[in-house]
């Protein structure tokens, strides 16, 4: 498939995903749109920020990535399978770990960009192939037929599966089962662990953050410590101070001016702010808007634009700064992400704001 279709299609799973999130919200809740909405002030932003190290010289001494791929069951559910792509290095010692949610219809590795840059930064990086909206719930068939299917695949069933699929995995990682198909050793720290997820895969990551569906449903994982939302979704029913206020952990929203789609006009950049808008006044929220960034090029898209590799890397290296300081507690680190003072390579007519 060409570049151009390829975009194409990756703009399609924006509309249909975000585009989702109403249907899904009001499968669980018939409630009416709160009509107060409260805009949160004293938004520290910064749009012209000095330059940070770059992100290969913040690394380990040991850049080597090992890459194992496994499938593992969940009983419980009838045997659900789950494909995940695991990314470590080879530094010593046990490692935080980042769980990873891509969007519908993605392979697994379509956000190495992320998943590789994370694991040379010391931290075990595993994306999770979730069955019945992953890659093999679209075919090799026409584009329309393609773009179908990820709509079809986009649903409040799927949703709930994986989050089900997260608290599983979370749960088999902590057993020695894990160790032995893991190489027999026990390399990850499960008193830091990280999610991060891009589209659909960001919804998940936001309910399991503590997002309230308008009903009150909530699907919180406690033992999951900070959050990374990439091209994150606006809730459709409610306010968003509403939906987001029992959201406490540190959280990392990233999207893009041109993260949204034509065919919706609901989602929009704007619309994907507002998540960021959202969230209490507490410390440790974070927001990162890249000019010009799709929501192809954020899903990892190659080809689409000589821009690519610009906004990957500023992805990379300011989500890896947001790691360092909230699963490896750099106090330091923490403090540069909450200031004005260099932090990343970004252009003029990018923002990066903080709470």
């Amino acid at each position: 498939m060409d570049a151009f279709k390829l975009f194409c299609v990756l703009c399609l799973i924006s509309t249909f995903v975000c585009g989702q999130e109403s249907k899904i919200e009001a499968i669980v809740s018939k409630e009416e749109p709160s009509t107060t909405s409260a805009e949160p002030s004293a938004i520290s932003i910064a749009s012209d920020l000095p330059v940070l190290q770059p992100i290969d010289e913040i690394m380990p001494a040991s850049e080597v990535v090992h890459i194992q791929e496994l499938q593992i069951q969940d009983e419980a559910r009838g045997g659900r399978s789950l494909d995940l792509r695991i990314h470590r290095s080879a530094v010593s010692g046990k490692q935080p770990v980042i769980l990873f949610s891509p969007t519908v219809g993605a392979r697994l590795d379509g956000t190495d960009y992320l998943t590789d840059a994370w694991s040379r930064a010391g931290y075990v990086c595993i994306t999770i192939g979730h069955t019945g909206s992953g890659a093999e719930a679209v075919d090799e068939g026409s584009l329309y037929s393609r773009a179908a299917q990820m709509k079809k695949a986009a649903n409040f069933r799927q949703l709930v599966h994986r989050i089900r699929d997260i608290n599983f995995l979370l749960d088999w990682l902590s057993t020695s089962a894990s160790t032995d198909e893991l190489g027999g050793v026990d390399f990850i720290d499960m008193d830091s662990i990280g999610m991060a997820g891009q589209g659909f895969g960001g919804l998940v990551a936001q309910l399991l953050m503590g997002q309230q569906l308008p009903n009150g449903t909530q699907f919180p994982e406690t033992r999951i410590d900070a959050f990374c939302v990439i091209s994150p979704t606006g809730p459709k029913l409610g306010a968003e101070m509403e939906a987001f206020r029992r959201v406490f952990d540190p959280v990392l929203c990233v999207s893009g001016s041109r993260d949204g789609h034509p065919f919706d006009p609901s989602v929009t950049p704007e619309s994907r702010a507002r998540v960021f808008r959202g969230l209490p006044r507490t410390s440790n929220k974070y927001s990162l808007s890249i000019d010009r960034a799709s929501h192809a090029a954020l899903a990892g898209a190659l080809g689409v634009s000589d821009e690519n590799g610009e906004v990957h890397g500023k992805v990379a290296q300011l989500s890896t700064q947001f790691w360092d300081a909230h699963l490896r507690g750099d106090t330091d680190t923490m403090a540069t992400l909450s200031s004005t003072a260099p932090q990343s390579e970004l252009d003029e007519q990018d923002t990066w704001e903080w709470r």
